[in-house]
C-alpha cells in the first residue's frame, strides 16, 4: 500500500477517509437511459465522488497550492458512442441516437457536477482554475487493417509461426515498418535500425514510395481516397511533430476511417493474428466507434472536431475574454508555469499565453 501518495500516512488517510471497500456503491444517475452503458455510468459516477473527495480532503489535510487531474470517462464514452449519432453512418437511428445522447449527455453531467463541487468546496477568489482536454473526438466506422494493406503493397513482409500460430514480420523482406498510433511509417534502414535493409541512398525513394502507395489507398466500396495527408517528417514540425520518435512518414486518415477497433494487440504491426492476417483492409467497425489518434488537428466531421476547449478564471485573468488566435497543447505548460513563476519547462516547444493576463 506504500509508494502511491508521498508521504504515505496522506495514502492510508485516504483510504480511511474518502474510498469505498465495497465499490462500486450505487449512486443514482439521472438521465440514463440506454441499459448497455447503465453499470459503466453508475462507476462514472462513483469515480467523480471519490476523486472529488480526494481533492477536497486533500486541500484540508495538506492545503494544496497547485492541484492538477485527469479524469478519463468523456474520452470512454467518445469512443463507444460517436458513429451512432452521426446521420452519414450506417449505424444511425433516430430512436438508437435519441437514446445513446442521453448516456453522452449524463457524462458530461457527471463532470461538469463534479467540476461545480469542486468549485464550490474548494476554490477561493485566489485560485486559478484552468479546464482543458488533449483531444476532442470523430465519429468513425470503418476500420484500416494498415498491416495488411503494407503487406499487400509489398513493403512489408511477414512469417507463419506455426509454435505461437500468428505471423511476425520478416524484417529481412521488410522495407518498411507500420507504426499504428500515431499514425508513422518508418523505414527499415541501414545503420540506423537492427535489421535495416533499406540504403541510405534509397531513402528518399523508399519515403516517397510510401507517400506514393499510401495516397493510392482507396476504399473499395467507394472508390474514395482514405489518406488526407502524408508527409515526411522534417514536414511535420507545423503540426508539432519533432524530434528523433517521430516517423519517417507520417499520415493522417479521412473520417470515418480508424485503426485501432479494440483489441490492443492489434496495435502491434510486428505481430499479427492468423485473423487480422485475413482480414480485409477496409472492414467495419466492431467495438470501436469514435477515434481522435488519426486526424489533422483541423478535421471536421459532421458536428463533431478533434478540437477542444481552453477555459481559465481567475485573479489576474481577463474576464469575458475570447482568445482570436489557437491555443496548442504545447502552449499550456509554459503558461501555466508563467503564473506559477517558475521556470518555463527545458525542451517546452509552445508559448506563454500572455493575452490572457489583466
Amino acid at each position: 500500500m506504500n509508494g502511491w501518495t508521498n508521504p504515505d500516512s496522506f495514502g492510508e488517510k485516504l483510504i480511511r477517509n474518502v474510498f469505498e471497500y465495497d465499490l462500486p456503491k450505487e449512486h443514482e444517475v439521472e438521465f440514463m437511459v440506454y441499459e448497455e452503458m447503465s453499470s459503466y455510468l453508475i462507476s462514472v459516477q462513483n469515480e467523480s465522488l471519490m476523486l472529488s473527495g480526494a481533492i477536497n480532503y486533500a486541500k484540508r489535510d495538506l492545503n494544496w497550492d497547485v492541484c492538477y487531474f485527469h479524469y478519463h470517462p468523456l474520452d470512454s464514452v467518445n469512443h463507444e458512442s460517436l458513429a451512432y449519432l452521426h446521420k452519414g453512418s450506417p449505424l444511425y437511428t433516430e430512436e438508437k441516437a435519441s437514446l445513446i445522447i442521453k448516456n453522452v449527455e449524463t457524462v458530461y453531467n457527471i463532470v461538469d457536477d463534479m467540476i461545480g463541487k469542486l468549485i464550490n468546496s474548494s476554490v477561493d477568489a485566489n485560485t486559478i482554475v484552468v479546464f482543458i482536454s488533449d483531444h476532442g473526438a470523430i465519429p468513425i466506422w470503418k476500420i484500416v487493417n494498415i498491416p495488411v494493406f503494407f503487406m499487400k503493397t509489398g513493403l512489408t513482409n511477414y512469417n507463419w509461426n506455426e509454435f505461437e500460430k500468428r505471423y511476425h514480420i520478416n524484417w529481412k523482406k521488410s522495407k518498411v515498418f507500420p507504426y499504428m498510433e500515431p499514425p508513422f511509417v518508418w523505414i527499415n534502414l541501414e545503420g540506423r535500425d537492427p535489421h535495416g535493409i533499406i540504403k541510405s541512398s534509397d531513402y528518399e525513394e523508399t519515403r516517397d514510395l510510401v507517400i506514393e502507395t499510401l495516397y493510392n489507398l482507396k476504399d473499395p466500396e467507394t472508390n474514395n481516397r482514405i489518406i488526407e495527408l502524408a508527409i515526411k517528417r522534417e514536414d511535420a514540425g507545423y503540426l508539432g511533430l519533432n524530434g528523433e520518435r517521430i516517423g519517417d512518414v507520417i499520415y493522417f486518415l479521412k473520417p470515418p476511417y480508424g485503426i485501432f477497433d479494440g483489441n490492443l494487440g492489434d496495435l502491434n504491426a510486428s505481430i499479427i493474428t492468423k485473423s487480422e492476417y485475413e482480414r480485409p483492409i477496409i472492414n467495419m467497425s466492431q467495438s470501436f466507434f469514435g477515434a481522435h489518434a488519426y486526424y489533422l488537428p483541423s478535421t471536421i466531421h459532421g458536428n463533431f472536431s478533434v478540437s477542444v476547449p481552453f477555459i481559465i478564471s481567475g485573479p489576474g485573468i481577463k474576464k469575458g475574454y475570447k482568445l482570436n488566435n489557437i491555443v496548442n497543447l504545447v502552449d499550456v505548460a509554459p503558461t501555466l508555469s508563467n503564473m506559477l513563476d517558475i521556470p518555463t519547462p527545458k525542451n517546452s516547444e509552445g508559448k506563454i499565453l500572455y493575452d490572457l493576463f489583466e
